[in-house]
């Protein structure tokens, strides 16, 4: 599908080397990604940082080398002996979307990692990112279900998002008293981690 679009996934700034520069590629995607509202707008050097760690993936076209798609893993905590990790910053240009782009990220890029034994779940208020996990098997969850120090290292928003009473009482997140109406945010697990919290 990336081949008949004319696009190349890469998933660290070794297969990107000779490509194109690494900041260049994530300054574009940074200037794109201001105008999302669904995001919390890593810095160009939180994102280089998790690509040359292995823990990012990027779309770009094959001819222009220019940037149309990322995501990324970003560590969370470890609890016991799994390590714990939030897929973050999931990005489609404008001009990519519907096309398949973020189900690929989903399928490709998580099915990498959740090989590697890590936990991963995803928080978002993105209607389109929720229907794009459901459709790769993400499973909702209540945050409070979760182990405490697992959704309390996800919960990260600006006061502006949570309220006054910050992230215990987050006037955004599915499953609490005090949410309603649209927008919330809704924490989901990986088709791996799923089966395996629900064993455990």
């Amino acid at each position: 599908m990336l081949d008949d679009l004319g696009l190349v996934i890469v998933f660290s700034d070794v297969e990107l080397a000779g490509l194109v520069e690494l900041d260049t590629c994530l300054a574009k995607l940074y200037e794109q990604m201001q105008s999302e509202p669904h995001l919390l707008h890593p810095s160009v050097h939180e994102m280089a940082e998790s690509f040359t760690q292995g823990n990012a993936c990027m779309i770009l076209e094959k001819e222009s080398f220019c940037p149309v798609a990322f995501a990324r893993l970003i560590f969370l905590t470890s609890s016991g002996s799994d390590n714990w990790y939030e897929f973050g910053t999931v990005f489609v240009s404008k001009n990519y979307r519907g096309v398949g782009l973020g189900t690929v990220m989903y399928q490709i890029f998580i099915s990498k990692h959740e090989k590697l034994g890590k936990k991963i779940l995803g928080t978002t208020t993105n209607p389109a990112a929720i229907r794009v996990g459901q459709k790769c098997g993400f499973v909702m969850w209540k945050r409070r279900d979760l182990p405490e120090e697992i959704w309390r290292s996800s919960c990260v928003c600006s006061i502006n998002k949570t309220g006054p009473s910050g992230p215990d009482r987050c006037r955004l997140a599915y499953g609490e008293e005090q949410a309603e109406g649209e927008g919330l945010c809704y924490f989901r697990l990986s088709p791996e981690t799923n089966l395996k919290q629900v064993k455990s």
